[in-house]
């Protein structure tokens, strides 16, 4: 058995083995048969997903004396003397310990030399993204027009970084990272012949855990079948990746879903407690939800799991709700715990705001029965019984009084009672739009001067004591983040969105006097954009 480990030792020497990136097998073959050969190619990509490797197939497969169909021979002087790393005409230099002006000073003086033995002279740098800003345009000239015999193979893992004007010099291929199945069938070639019993299931298990990188991969398998003696079992590959939690993380998902955050905070307790790692437990909740996310919305054939798991989520994901799902993943993904000791403070703390943002009134609600004098009829609040006089602020008349209480009544706070938004409602509103900044302003001090909105059908008013907050306000609603969180506000502590209409109090910098607004027909007509210019008493002569 060769003392290498696996990712070298059965590292691809042909495009043919080159597992999970045909777009850029495809491209690269039929550029050798056709003879197109570009000066400058750039594969970038994440890691392990076979971007040096690709690198050093196309330069051998460039100076292969008898290449087939776009392939190397890999019989031929040339083809064995790359095999065994002893070929001149390959250079790889690493960008991350050779990125100043001098490397590269050095490196333009000597691609002028002739190659050795084939047609080309190809250098490889490694991490491109590393040279500095004086080295890279240092390069650019050269990378531009090179001799003929030269050709560059830059690759990166953060192209981003790479300067615009070098990418534009080179052909661009974008590794991706490799399908489970395709990590699982190297594996398998890898296990056959290294003699190593193991279990589909249990590859499956590696290849999720690598999350796209064949080379992350080839380390885990080799790490576990040194570990346990040639012997790769589901228990084995669970034991030593961490994935006894996997459990741990399916019950707390259940506990958020079903709002039961006391067993939920137990669960990270125990977990703490059996010592696993705070990381590994919150990255597979995470994923967890996200798989429900993508269930719920439609999404499950995208998803990289097998048919037990599906099944058995898809069964969580039709007993809870797409919203409740979402605010799950955006409390319990927005953190970043560290592994650690003490770290699941971060966790609890997430799940503790999950509850608080899930405990909002219900979203529908319930018939009401008015006077018959009262010109409007508006849907109300279940009222809980409990302190009913204390939690109600009823601006209605006496003569408007409700005959009859709402039925279907739930635990839940009023928000709405006649025409009138309560005080608590409005300003649990302003309280969550505090951080909420538009084009200049935040929305919650705007607001703040606006005080006992009410409705008018599906429009909620609000009456402004200052023009200037009220136009300032008009101008933040233009934009869409802003226009969304006031829904958002809405829909959680009134539980309906409303066409937002603004209108001017009087007293405000604008005009109108409260006689008037008295008048429905003139409010109606405020809320429409009209303005009262003047205000007379008209004496008609009998």
């Amino acid at each position: 058995m060769s003392s290498q480990v696996f990712y070298r030792k059965w590292r691809p020497t042909s495009f043919d083995n080159l597992a999970g990136q045909d777009h850029v097998v495809t491209v690269l073959r039929n550029a050798i048969k056709q003879q197109r050969i570009s000066h400058a190619y750039l594969f970038c990509g994440p890691r392990g997903t076979g971007k040096t490797t690709s690198a050093r197939v196309l330069a051998k497969t460039l100076n292969c004396l008898n290449p087939v169909n776009g392939e190397a021979d890999n019989q031929c002087d040339i083809c064995l003397s790359y095999d065994a790393g002893k070929t001149l005409d390959l250079i790889e230099m690493d960008a991350a310990s050779n990125r100043g002006i001098d490397e590269i000073r050095s490196l333009r003086e000597k691609v002028h030399f002739l190659p050795s033995q084939g047609a080309y002279k190809v250098y490889i740098v490694d991490e491109a993204h590393m040279l500095t800003e004086a080295a890279a345009n240092a390069f650019l000239k050269t990378l531009e027009e090179p001799p003929k015999h030269v050709v560059f193979i830059l690759c990166t893992t953060e192209v981003h970084k790479i300067s615009p004007t070098i990418i534009s010099r080179c052909q661009r291929f974008d590794f991706r990272r490799l399908a489970t199945k395709d990590i699982v069938s190297k594996l398998e070639f890898i296990c056959k012949k290294e003699d190593i019993q193991t279990e589909h299931k249990a590859l499956e298990f590696i290849g999720r855990a690598a999350r796209g990188s064949l080379r992350d991969a080839e380390n885990l398998l080799e790490q576990i079948s040194l570990l346990f003696n040639q012997n790769v079992s589901v228990e084995n590959v669970q034991e030593n990746l961490g994935l006894v939690h996997s459990k741990i993380a399916k019950d707390l998902v259940n506990y958020l879903l079903t709002e039961n955050t006391p067993a939920a905070l137990t669960m990270v307790g125990m977990a703490v407690h059996d010592g696993a790692d705070m990381q590994s437990l919150h990255h597979e909740t995470v994923e967890l939800l996200r798989t429900l996310l993508m269930i719920k919305s439609g999404a499950k054939y995208t998803l990289d799991i097998d048919d037990d798991n599906l099944n058995s989520l898809s069964t969580i994901a039709d007993k809870t709700s797409l919203s409740l799902i979402a605010r799950c993943l955006k409390h319990i993904g927005g953190i970043k715990p560290q592994s650690h000791q003490g770290s699941s403070l971060s966790l609890e703390l997430a799940i503790v705001e999950t509850s608080m943002e899930l405990d909002a009134p219900p979203s529908h609600y319930t018939s009401k029965k008015v006077s018959p004098n009262v010109r409007k009829e508006f849907p109300a609040i279940p009222i809980p019984k409990p302190n009913l006089p204390s939690q109600i602020e009823n601006k209605t008349s006496s003569d408007e009084t409700d005959q009859t209480e709402p039925i279907g009544i739930q635990d839940a706070a009023p928000q709405i009672v006649g025409s009138t938004i309560s005080t608590e409602a409005w300003n649990n509103i302003i309280q969550s739009l505090r951080k909420q900044r538009g084009k200049r302003f935040y929305l919650g001090p705007l607001l703040k001067d606006c005080h006992q909105p009410f409705l008018d059908e599906e429009s909620m008013i609000l009456p402004f004591n200052h023009k200037s907050n009220m136009e300032r306000t008009e101008t933040e609603l233009e934009e869409y983040s802003c226009k969304t969180a006031v829904n958002e506000a809405m829909e959680k502590y009134l539980g309906h969105v409303y066409e937002i209409k603004l209108t001017l109090r009087d007293g405000g910098n604008g005009s109108g006097s409260s006689s008037l607004l008295a008048n429905p027909m003139v409010r109606a007509a405020k809320t429409l954009g009209g303005k009262i210019i003047k205000e007379e008493n008209i004496t008609v002569n009998e």
